[in-house]
């Protein structure tokens, strides 16, 4: 799948074979992704409340060896775009690529076919401030 956009990626995970092994053997762009970087500190649902915090727009996915229901719960509080469970084939991972870039593709493609409106919320800004604003609150009350 080669696609004229490509979404950045960065890898954590505490495992550092593992952590290589996912930078090295996944060819990235093929499905439709640039990897910029990895991190070590990778299993902690704490870091997705950090990068939430301080960017609210950022599309995060978990690969996760936990096969508990509370830490995938908590996972999906912050709104994540994929939730996967180790062990994983490359097929399979290659498989939720494929599908979060698509879905990271919808987001954009709604982004920019919204017209402004002025008898409700205005989509565009919806999805740009927070990208633009790190204290962005929502106004419709969140």
């Amino acid at each position: 799948m080669r696609s004229k956009t490509l979404y950045t990626v960065i890898v954590a995970d505490d495992e550092d074979e593992l952590r290589e092994a996912v930078c090295s053997m996944i060819p990235w762009e093929e499905y439709g992704f640039k990897l910029v970087g990895s991190a070590s500190n990778g299993l902690d649902i704490e870091l997705a409340r950090q990068v939430r915090e301080v960017r609210p727009a950022t599309n995060i996915a978990f690969l996760s060896g936990y096969d508990d229901f509370e830490y995938a719960k908590q996972a999906i509080q912050y709104n994540i775009i994929s939730y996967m469970l180790k062990p994983l084939t490359m097929e399979g991972l290659g498989a939720e690529l494929r599908n979060i870039h698509q879905k990271i593709d919808a987001q954009f493609a709604m982004f920019r076919q919204a017209p402004p409106r002025a008898d409700g919320p205005d989509l565009r800004a919806a999805m740009l401030m927070p990208l633009v604003l790190d204290d962005f609150a929502d106004p419709e009350g969140d």
